[in-house]
């Protein structure tokens, strides 16, 4: 039977000063993978979204060791915890969780982590996918990120998030159950992550004066991602190919549409001229660019280039994933930064990229 953990973990309502665990007469020890095991943990977890915080604590949690103090600390707000990283009088973490979006914010803390005396200690554990990760490496390619992993400075944990996937990095000796993946517990973690996408979603983008505009000929692919819609409180108008869309599009006011999720493959105009089209609208009127996605089996070789030469702004591979559609709409109609113009898709290898 396992020990309980001795453990603290601070609510992101506390207004309390954050205080690190003290532990006395603690030796690091080693770990099978060639790191040190620290006396104690003492983490902070920065995530804006309320669910996605609770559940990355929560999985950090079941993966501590349990004869290893800890505690930690989530927040919501970076601008705070900046604060609490910097000044005279530094809080020091031996990890700091980062689960955000932008990629500006991200690279800024690294900076300042890195930088930072009082935290040389530090491990920045950032939660990403391998798409976010390249744009992190080409934001900030100053950094040695081969040497920040092998001194265990920057670590990468992809997502979909679950606890064996921090086991590498808090409990390499596996000594807790939930460190170890395990089949038969898929399906709940399945079900669980997928409710936390539709409760962030619909907290950010419910209920807005927000309309999608969905491209798709098929009818089976586009009540399912109407059905999806229609649970995050996202309004949505249909066509089903691209002479309907772009009737719809001219018609309206510039933004009526907060995105346009076009399939590629359509009758009467596909989605690679149905985007161009709408580009050359734009252009004409000088109105900013609409984020337009692309909505395909795949993406690979000529597919790709092409979407890059009509002006769409991204992809989304089919069959629709809910999280990867979900960061989508996220990342074009709630960016971190409205004033900036989206960007549109690139030509492989290039920098600034899509998605």
């Amino acid at each position: 039977m396992e020990a309980p953990a001795i453990s603290s973990v601070q609510s992101e309502k506390s207004g309390d000063t954050i205080k690190p665990l003290q532990v006395s007469g603690g030796l690091a020890v080693a770990s099978p993978d060639g790191g040190l095991v620290p006396p104690m943990y003492s983490i902070l977890v920065i995530c804006p979204l309320r669910y996605s915080r609770e559940a990355t604590v929560q999985h950090i949690d079941q993966t501590l060791p349990s004869n290893i103090p800890h505690q930690i600390t989530a927040r919501e707000n970076l601008l705070e915890c900046q604060k609490i990283l910097g000044g005279d009088d530094p809080v020091r973490f031996t990890h700091v969780v980062v689960v955000l979006q932008d990629v500006d914010e991200i690279a800024a803390l690294m900076d300042q982590i890195l930088s930072s005396q009082p935290h040389s200690l530090t491990s920045i554990v950032i939660i990403t996918d391998l798409s976010q990760r390249k744009r992190i490496m080409e934001h900030a390619p100053k950094h040695d990120y081969e040497l920040l992993s092998k001194e265990r400075r920057v670590r990468f944990v992809f997502k979909p998030l679950k606890p064996s996937r921090f086991a590498v990095i808090f409990d390499p000796r596996k000594e807790r159950e939930m460190s170890t993946d395990r089949n038969q517990d898929s399906a709940q973690t399945m079900a669980i992550n997928q409710k936390q996408v539709f409760e962030d979603l619909k907290k950010r983008l419910g209920n807005r004066d927000k309309r999608v505009l969905l491209v798709e000929d098929n009818r089976v692919n586009q009540m399912v991602v109407l059905k999806f819609l229609g649970k995050v409180d996202i309004k949505a108008d249909t066509a089903v190919d691209g002479v309907i869309c772009t009737n719809k599009v001219f018609a309206q006011p510039h933004g009526y549409y907060s995105i346009i999720l076009c399939d590629l493959h359509m009758p009467n105009k596909d989605g690679y001229q149905t985007c161009k089209e709408i580009r050359k609208w734009e252009k004409k009127n000088k109105s900013a660019h609409l984020p337009i996605v692309a909505l395909s089996a795949n993406v690979l070789g000529d597919v790709h280039q092409k979407c890059v030469e009509a002006g769409f702004n991204s992809y989304i591979t089919k069959p629709v994933d809910f999280k990867e559609l979900s960061q989508v709409l996220m990342q074009f109609m709630d960016p971190s930064d409205p004033s900036k113009p989206f960007e549109l898709m690139k030509k492989k290898g290039g920098h600034g990229g899509h998605r």
